[in-house]
């Protein structure tokens, strides 16, 4: 089942992200991962992927920028799948 995910597109109201002080939260701003996050997983398409999905009800999808983005990272930066995930899943 496809559901839209707009999550990514708000900020979280309590996020380790809004506890940072302010000169690491202006690091993380110039980090590859804002940049990362602004051009490119907002800009996947999730709308024509949806097909793919059953339209019976079911378990939620994992996001698909998730897992686009997920496959780019793996990709560019030469990781193992488990090493991927692993730091998706720990990584702030």
């Amino acid at each position: 089942m496809f559901k839209k995910n707009r999550r990514s597109q708000q900020p979280l109201l309590i996020s380790d992200i809004n506890d940072l002080p302010g000169r690491s939260l202006e690091h993380l701003k110039g980090f590859w991962a804002d940049t990362f996050r602004r051009e490119v997983f907002l800009r996947i398409p999730k709308e024509c992927i949806a097909v793919l999905y059953d339209q019976d009800p079911s378990q939620p999808n994992v996001p698909v920028n998730v897992l686009v983005g997920l496959e780019i990272i793996n990709e560019q930066l030469d990781l193992s799948d488990e090493k991927v995930y692993e730091c998706f899943l720990f990584d702030l």
